[in-house]
């Protein structure tokens, strides 16, 4: 079982983002405040930061619910991004599909490499 958690992010009062996020069934996550960070709140109350992710990047098309949450219209540019994020033990803590208007947002990968290759 997962709780499943819908928002439609804004910059400026525009829709910049919609994201769709799939939790483990935890105690009380539908019942908090889910307005700022899940991120904190998943490390704060349940003791499951995140500390790694898996993330893909596609561009797709905007269906026509999507569009209408966006305020877009339908079959417009969208970015997606499907993420699995992991806590520090490897549980996987959340599956995400957040779609981005790429005409309101720049997207930044920073990566990192945590030993060196060997010889």
């Amino acid at each position: 079982p997962v709780h499943e958690v819908a928002r439609v992010r804004s910059a400026g009062r525009s829709p910049v983002a919609l994201e769709r996020s799939y939790f483990p069934e935890l105690p009380g996550l539908l019942g908090g405040d889910l307005t700022g960070s899940l991120y904190a709140l998943l490390a704060e109350r349940y003791d499951l930061g995140p500390r790694t992710a898996v993330e893909r990047l596609e561009p797709v098309i905007a269906r026509p619910g999507e569009a209408a949450e966006l305020g877009i219209e339908p079959g417009a540019p969208l970015m997606l991004i499907e993420r699995t994020a992991y806590a520090g033990d490897g549980t996987p803590v959340e599956y995400a599909l957040d779609l981005f208007r790429p005409d309101r947002v720049r997207i930044s990968v920073r990566s990192g490499v945590t030993e060196r290759p060997g010889p």
